[in-house]
């Protein structure tokens, strides 16, 4: 019945829009986004505070500044919790 396929794409199109958030709020990529794993690259102390409220891993430190961090969306993941993350980045 193509639910798998379904459930993939609304992941991409979020990781698409996840993506897109982060690049307007002028961050860079460790690996271009391409999928629903996505890889900002954030200074530290604005990573202590995202993970108050968000969860994520850190994938690599990139200097002493700032690290490579790994956010994916999936089937259960809500454009609200897309549009929490966009407010608090803009916050920030």
């Amino acid at each position: 019945d193509q639910l798998f396929f379904e459930l993939a794409d609304h992941a991409n199109e979020l990781g698409r829009k996840l993506a897109n958030i982060f690049r307007k709020n002028g961050y860079s990529f460790y690996v271009p986004p391409s999928t629903n794993q996505i890889f900002p690259i954030i200074p530290n102390d604005i990573i202590d505070k995202l993970s108050e409220n968000f969860k994520f891993m850190i994938q690599d430190k990139i200097n002493e500044n700032t690290s490579a961090v790994r956010f994916v969306t999936s089937w259960a993941t809500s454009t609200k919790s897309l549009d929490a993350l966009e407010k608090t980045l803009e916050n920030l």
